[in-house]
Order: structure tokens, then C-alpha cells, then sequence
């Protein structure tokens, strides 16, 4: 795949924009927390409306408290853990259910995270790019292509954008980067990376793969901008931080922004969407506590996509 920095173009294509959020559409917003749990993020949502991420334990295990992966499917909250693994997320959810995310080890490195997939009938397995030790799996798209990175033990140094497809697999170049999402055919990508070449502090910064060329990018006025999902239609949800240090998640789609807030909040971080435009990701609350939420469109749901789609050379 050719990959191209072509991020000139695109950062003048944002700066040209008059407003953001030229056209409001009416949205609701839900709270998500795990009953009991001392922190619950929302990470991905299908277009069933189920929802995975992980929470915090409230009480402490060995001096910890632990994490777990979670599913909300019919308004029931069901842990996922894996066995024998000191913790567990999940960050991706498929239109079948098959859902996809990382666990790590008690006694190995801190950097070491393992990828799994597990499918609706309850089959784990492993998710491994070949020849590297360490993997971390974000989306599973209609086709069962899983995306993520992959990385060795120093983490940003070694850390490469991936996608993986049964004995199909492909990285790019960009060093300290992540796949977080792409569309169905695997046309778009869009993930983030952290500029190493750039002075302490180094901030992370967006990037969108089209048709094989490379674009990194970052909100007009943003210090640090990620892309975290893309839908099928190509609208991209992310986060940025502006220049008084406030997070917000925001929604990118044909050329205009429009930033995410949940209402009354300081901090919010959108890393979930669906082709209904359904947003997950959490928010801090005034005292600190973090929460999942949902942000839900007003609409007809759409009906979630079953093609066995492939990408295009």
C-alpha cells in the first residue's frame, strides 16, 4: 500500500472552515456506568446499539484494583475476563457481536498487552500480528478484519499501525501509531500516532490512510488531536485538546467539525461510533469520577453491515 504525508492539503481544507457544527442534529446523552464500578469507559458501539469498554474495580485486589472488560447488550452489563489475565478491556464490537480487545499478564512487562477476539458463541482467540509479541486490537469490522497495533516492550518506538485478516496482514510505516477504525471495504483508515521528532512535550496528532495516501491532521486551534472511529459513510470521531488544556471529543464530516461535550462536563473523550452516528466514550464529572457515556442521534436505526467486503488495492 502506497502511503503518502499528504497533510498540507488536508490541514488547509480545515483551517477554511466558517463554523463548526454548521448544522445541528437533536441528540440525546446517557451516562454509562457498571453498577458498583469506581470508573466505566464506553469504547465502541454497533449498529444494535450494544456497547463494550471496561471498568474499574471499587475495591482492591493484591493492593489493585482490576479491570474489566464489559458488554451492554438490552440494558444488561455482562463482564468479560480472561482467564488467568490480571486485567481485561474491550475495545471493539462487531455487527454479529464478535468483540475484540486486549488483556495483559501479572508478572511481565508493563508495556506487554495481548490481543483476543472473542465471538458471539464464546470462542476466545488469541489475536496476534505475526512475528511481534505484543498486540493491541481496537475494531472489528463487518468482514472480521481486526485493527490495531502492534508494538515490542518500549511501546511508542516500536509501535506500528496494523490491520489483520485471517493470514492477511499489513502495517504501515509510521512509527508510535495505532489503527483505531476504518470502513467496511478498508478504503479509509483512520487511526494516531505521536511525532517523536517533535520537542518534549510531544502531543499525538490524527491521521486518515485514503485509497493508500497518508494524511495526518489536527483540529484548527487544537494542541492534540486522535481519531478513534470512522463509519461507513466516512465520518471520523476523535478528540482534541485546545489551547486551555479542556478534552473534547469531536465529529468530522465533510470538512466541518462539531465538537462533543457532555453537558456539564470538564473533560470528554468520544472513541466509538456507528453507522447510525451513535457516539460512545466518557466524560469526567465535576468531582473527578469518570463515566461512560452515549451519545445517540435521533434517527431510524440502520441496518448493521453484513457483506463480506474486502479492501481495494
Amino acid at each position: 500500500m502506497r502511503l503518502v504525508n499528504s497533510s498540507l492539503g488536508f490541514l488547509l481544507s480545515l483551517a477554511l472552515l466558517a463554523s463548526q457544527g454548521a448544522q445541528a442534529r437533536p441528540v440525546t446523552y446517557t451516562s454509562i456506568d457498571v453498577p458498583g464500578a469506581a470508573l466505566t469507559v464506553g469504547y465502541g458501539i454497533n449498529e444494535s446499539g450494544e456497547i463494550v469498554g471496561y471498568y474499574q474495580d471499587a475495591f482492591k485486589t493484591d493492593g489493585k484494583k482490576k479491570i474489566h472488560g464489559f458488554i451492554l447488550s438490552g440494558g444488561v452489563f455482562s463482564t468479560i475476563d480472561v482467564a488467568g489475565a490480571a486485567g481485561a478491556e474491550v475495545r471493539g464490537i462487531g455487527p454479529g457481536g464478535d468483540i475484540v480487545g486486549d488483556y495483559w499478564v501479572a508478572g511481565e512487562p508493563a508495556t506487554a498487552t495481548h490481543g483476543f477476539l472473542l465471538r458471539r458463541n464464546g470462542e476466545f482467540v488469541p489475536v496476534e500480528f505475526p512475528l511481534h509479541p505484543y498486540t493491541y486490537p481496537q475494531r472489528i469490522l463487518p468482514n472480521g478484519t481486526i485493527l490495531g497495533c502492534y508494538h515490542e516492550n518500549d511501546m511508542l518506538g516500536s509501535m506500528f499501525g496494523m490491520w489483520i485478516r485471517g493470514d492477511k496482514a499489513e502495517a504501515i510505516l509510521q512509527t508510535s501509531s495505532m489503527h483505531n477504525g476504518a470502513t467496511p471495504d478498508l478504503r479509509i483508515i483512520v487511526g494516531s500516532f505521536t511525532d517523536l521528532s517533535e520537542a518534549a512535550p510531544r502531543s499525538m496528532w490524527a491521521y486518515v490512510i485514503q485509497d493508500g495516501v497518508f494524511t495526518r491532521f489536527r483540529l484548527p486551534g487544537s494542541i492534540m488531536t486522535t481519531a478513534w472511529d470512522v463509519t461507513p459513510q466516512g465520518v471520523i470521531v476523535g478528540t482534541y485538546r485546545d489551547a486551555s488544556l479542556k478534552t473534547h471529543g469531536f465529529l468530522l464530516e465533510n470538512g466541518t467539525y462539531t465538537t462533543i461535550d457532555f453537558p456539564g462536563a470538564p473533560e470528554t473523550r468520544a472513541w466509538g461510533m456507528n453507522a447510525n452516528g451513535d457516539v460512545v466514550g466518557y466524560y469526567v464529572d465535576q468531582s473527578g469520577l469518570t463515566h461512560g457515556f452515549l451519545r445517540k442521534n435521533s434517527h431510524e436505526p440502520r441496518q448493521p453491515e453484513t457483506q463480506d467486503s474486502d479492501r481495494h488495492d
